[in-house]
């Protein structure tokens, strides 16, 4: 994953990480990952330089290192498969990603499977939209969790308890109500406020 520039506004690194992921996983490798949740993306500062072969290489290397741009890792490919030439979509099959932050169509296929449904890559970027909604609620900055409120004090309550059909089908009609409403913005910490565009 290229490295994202930690200057500008504070959630930069995150952004730039969700509008690289399609495009390098997609449309360069052809990859559907289909699990996109919060403990498969990672954010680390650059503080070692990697082996290199050319001086154009090592002078990128050390621009990493001492201006600590921020890299994304997306991890656990377990579930993940190869979209073929024209191929836009996998069969759901067993597994179609972590439950809080799969799409609705997912979360409505999970309890009512069908053979004919196709998981695709539409699915993979809603759940990134909920993978930043879930930061923007629950952190006061990159790497600082909440103190002084849990998931219970949130809107996302919801979210970590659905277990049963019941609950799943109430998670869908809450993200729908949370997202078109945009009452999911109030809950927002004050660090993540640039971001609340990109969430509705």
């Amino acid at each position: 994953m290229p490295p994202v520039d930690t200057c500008g506004q504070p959630p930069r690194p995150i952004l730039l990480f969700t509008r690289t992921l399609h495009f390098v996983l997609v449309d360069i490798y052809n990859i559907l990952h289909r699990d996109i949740s919060f403990n498969n993306i990672l954010l680390f500062i650059c503080a070692t330089r990697w082996a290199t072969t050319s001086h154009i290489q090592q002078e990128w290397e050390n621009a990493i290192v001492n201006k600590k741009f921020r890299c994304g890792l997306l991890i656990n490919f377990d579930y993940a498969d190869i979209l073929n030439a024209g191929k836009q979509g996998v069969s759901s099959g067993d597994c179609t990603g972590t439950m809080l932050f799969m799409a609705i169509d997912l979360l409505q296929e999970h309890t009512n499977l069908s053979e004919d449904f196709i998981h695709t890559f539409s699915h993979d970027l809603e759940s990134l939209i909920y993978v930043l909604v879930w930061i923007c609620v629950l952190y006061q900055a990159l790497n600082k969790i909440h103190s002084d409120h849990s998931i219970e004090q949130t809107c996302l309550k919801q979210w970590a308890l659905a277990k049963t059909s019941n609950d799943i089908q109430a998670l869908c009609d809450q993200k729908i109500g949370q997202l078109s409403l945009r009452s999911v913005l109030s809950d927002f910490t004050p660090y993540f406020e640039p971001l609340k565009p990109t969430v509705t």
